[in-house]
């Protein structure tokens, strides 16, 4: 049985970008958001192939980026703040994530 392994959320991840990974059996596959800067509010009310499939991110940007569990912004909201990086995601939110927001 093969078991997913948290992705590395930092080193591919180009500047002023908030990026989101996906592990499918232990295999990277990698999209990145962009956050509007500087003080736009820039936000995503689904994420596509990555709705419910996100398992770590990499905030590469100044501004913090909120998380939601919900299409069209609502449910649940982790918020990852500037710079800040999380190979895996809490239990809750993992996998479950379907839109962002900027939320500086």
């Amino acid at each position: 049985m093969l078991t997913p392994t948290p992705a590395p959320a930092a080193p591919n991840c180009p500047p002023n970008r908030l990026c989101l990974y996906d592990i499918t059996f232990g295999i990277e596959i990698e999209t990145s958001v962009r956050l509007v800067i500087p003080e736009s509010t820039s936000s995503r009310s689904t994420l596509g192939l990555f709705d419910n499939r996100t398992s770590s991110v990499s905030n590469r940007t100044s501004h913090a980026g909120c998380l939601t569990t919900d299409q069209a912004l609502g449910g649940d909201v982790m918020r990852v703040g500037p710079w800040e990086k999380w190979n895996q995601l809490p239990f809750w939110a993992e996998d479950d994530i379907e839109s962002l927001y900027n939320c500086s």
